[in-house]
């Protein structure tokens, strides 16, 4: 049985977390108990990693340049390179794009930077747990940071309405999740810009060292289009096709029309880094439309 994941986690050191003694009362007042608290991911590899300045390239949505910090953050302190995409269409169905931004990491993890201020509009919750859905489609692996993006201190802001809604995204990914492609989520409450920038780097560092492929290989970036052909264009018109995946296909296949014609078996054999799902998708869409054009 297939589901979706859910772990929030409080990027901070304990000390920290008892400057909120407002937010845990009205956890406990509310009866809220999903919250985890775990080890950072910096523990999990002693931190030795983030002392390396890796050259990391990631595909970003249009909204991180709203976010002028992050993007200087992440280029000076940890030498990593956004380039620009478009949201898909079917996130725009779900809320305003201004509060959150979708990264992709590699083909299987995306990273979204959610801005805490949505969580206190009305039907936040619902239109998060969409964009989840929509984003299931393309990636096995999704983090959610929440961060107050208005501050660069170190002081949490969680509010009893930010608690109600997550207690509300919580059992809405335990509801929906049993009926959706598998989507392993981790929340994250980082307190501002700075710790959401460590975050990146060190979601992207556990990213590298779980893959299965070749650290050399994957870090290989020297491939990508920084602009996007009309090839790309028409494959991020498939729901479960996202932009590292898109340059993917067309970096290995023979031609756009190949792709469209290929088999899951030659699909599968042209690109095992690929999720087993995304490809599945993409051969139904692709039979799907052959038949109209008949």
């Amino acid at each position: 049985m297939k589901m979706f994941y859910f772990i929030l986690l409080f990027e901070q050191k304990p000390v920290i977390l008892v400057k909120n003694r407002k937010s845990w009362g009205i956890r406990k007042k509310r009866n809220i108990n999903f919250f985890y608290l775990g080890s950072t991911l910096l523990d999990c590899f002693g931190g030795f990693l983030l002392e390396i300045p890796i050259p990391y390239v990631f595909f970003a949505s249009e909204g991180l340049l709203n976010t002028s910090e992050i993007l200087k953050l992440l280029e000076s302190n940890y030498n990593i390179t956004l380039m620009e995409r478009c949201y898909s269409e079917s996130l725009k169905l779900f809320g305003d794009t201004k509060h959150y931004v979708v990264l992709t990491i590699d083909e299987h993890t995306a990273i979204i930077l959610q801005d805490l201020e949505e969580l206190n509009c009305e039907k936040a919750s619902d239109n998060i747990i969409m964009r989840l859905m929509a984003l299931s489609f393309q990636y096995s692996y999704c983090w959610i940071i929440l961060y107050n993006k208005n501050t660069l201190n170190s002081e949490y802001h969680l509010t009893e309405r930010t608690l109600h809604q997550l207690a509300l995204i919580y059992a809405a990914l335990v509801s929906f999740g049993l009926k959706s492609e598998e989507l392993d989520v981790k929340l994250i409450i980082v307190p501002g810009v700075e710790e959401t920038t460590l975050m990146i780097r060190q979601i992207a560092d556990h990213s590298l060292m779980t893959s299965k492929k070749d650290p050399h290989e994957w870090l290989d970036k020297s491939w990508l289009e920084v602009s996007p052909s009309q090839e790309e264009m028409y494959l991020l018109d498939f729901p479960c096709i996202n932009p590292l995946v898109a340059q993917l296909m067309l970096n290995k296949g023979p031609s756009l029309p190949w792709i469209l014609l290929a088999t899951l078996c030659q699909l599968q054999e042209l690109l095992p880094e690929v999720p087993k799902k995304v490809l599945k998708i993409s051969c139904a869409l692709n039979y799907h439309n052959s038949k109209k054009d008949v």
